[in-house]
């Protein structure tokens, strides 16, 4: 069998409380809806890859693969999951982080012409994230930026190695934090700790 076609999809992030007037991706970004399935858990990864944006559908890139081979490893099935992205649009570049940087350098340089700032795409993502949390008790969060965007604490490798692996509770929410599949498949040594974290979810 050849690659699957390019899905038929249409989803403006608008009509769940994205900002994306204001955001930089706006014009060019094909947001990716979260998948709500049961809503025992929601699981909250970075922003969409090529794949997630080609099929419209969040983790189905190798991340996604990872994920899924957890799920079947821990006897879970992604139907009784819903999952999504604290960002509904790709970035451009190679990260997230590598993208916010040069926004950074180029507002400094805005600002310096007396021009405003570009607003952060996880800002004008965050009103719709926080209302999809609302919905639910239990949170699995995937990497730093997730955890920073649902907890308000600052993002840094520090604060998620802090907080990986113990439930906490925020905002009367069961909360798991653990790392990225992306970081995952490239350090093969922490699959099994990253298998544990995704079960005690």
């Amino acid at each position: 069998p050849g690659t699957p076609p390019a899905a038929e999809f249409s989803y403006d992030a608008r009509a769940d409380g994205a900002e994306c007037d204001r955001c930089p991706l706006a014009a060019d970004g094909k947001p990716v809806r979260t998948e709500f399935g049961g809503y025992i858990l929601l699981v909250v990864g970075e922003a969409p890859g090529r794949e997630e944006v080609r099929q419209g559908k969040p983790f189905v890139g190798p991340s996604g693969q990872e994920f899924a081979e957890t799920l079947r490893r821990i006897g879970r099935q992604r139907s009784e999951i819903s999952i999504g992205n604290a960002l509904s649009c790709q970035v451009p570049g190679k990260s997230l982080q590598q993208y916010l940087r040069r926004l950074s350098r180029k507002n400094r340089k805005r600002i310096a012409d007396g021009q405003e700032p570009l607003a952060s795409p996880l800002e004008c993502c965050k009103p719709r994230l926080l209302a999809e949390v609302e919905r639910f008790d239990s949170l699995l969060l995937l990497g730093k930026t997730a955890l920073a965007q649902v907890s308000g604490h600052r993002e840094g490798d520090d604060a998620l190695t802090a907080q990986r692996g113990f439930p906490i509770t925020l905002q009367g929410r069961k909360v798991m934090a653990t790392f990225h599949p992306a970081f995952v498949l490239r350090s093969r040594r922490y699959t099994g700790t990253f298998r544990a974290d995704v079960a005690k979810a």
